[in-house]
């Protein structure tokens, strides 16, 4: 999946065309923008399929096994292969809020400052779900902001792009072995991404 979102994000990237801004003159006759591409390295739309061609598999540049000591200091050892289910929260249910864990958590939280919300779970659903009525009344950008059922955005939101022919641009997931040809080819290209790790 990851190989195949670098391939329509490479796509996107090599069929944009950026065009320096202009005052239009008010008896300029303004042709919409081509969505075909004039870009020769651009992968046309008619090629990107579920079973298009992919490129080779990138190796591995080491596998570590499992228990190693990694070579930066004071880093944890890599996790044994053993897997307990019991030292894992049941599946498919809330763990508990009272543990000391968690209790610790909240107290390093409440130390920095920063003041933690009393927030109800929203139930499935969705806006129209009764039992979500008063987290639709808070949804506001004074309240919870709940983007989904409220619309909300806070003016340190980022949601729209100001400027024509500009456009936002983000990944995530990653770090894979495909993740330094995506990056050389951003930089290459001098394009700036949000990459969501």
């Amino acid at each position: 999946m990851i190989a195949l979102t670098a391939v329509l994000a490479a796509a996107v990237v090599a069929n944009a065309q950026i065009t320096p801004r202009q005052a239009a003159t008010p008896t300029a006759n303004v042709s919409p923008p081509a969505l075909s591409s004039t870009n020769p390295t651009a992968i046309p739309l008619s090629s990107i399929y579920a079973s298009a061609p992919t490129q080779a598999t990138v190796a591995l540049h080491t596998t570590y096994a499992a228990g190693a000591t990694p070579p930066i200091s004071g880093a944890p050892a890599l996790p044994t292969a053993a897997i307990t289910a019991a030292n894992w929260p049941a599946l498919d249910q809330i763990p508990p809020l009272d543990s000391p864990q968690v209790k610790q958590w909240i107290q390093e939280v409440a130390n920095s400052g920063i003041k933690i919300p009393t927030v109800a779970q929203t139930m499935l659903g969705g806006c129209g779900e009764p039992a979500n009525a008063a987290a639709l009344a808070n949804a506001t950008a004074q309240g919870n902001c709940w983007w989904t059922c409220g619309g909300c955005s806070r003016e340190t939101d980022i949601t729209t792009c100001p400027d024509k022919a500009t456009w936002g641009l983000s990944f995530d997931d990653g770090p894979s072995p495909y993740t330094p040809d995506l990056l050389n080819y951003l930089d290459a290209n001098n394009i700036k991404s949000t990459f969501f790790v």
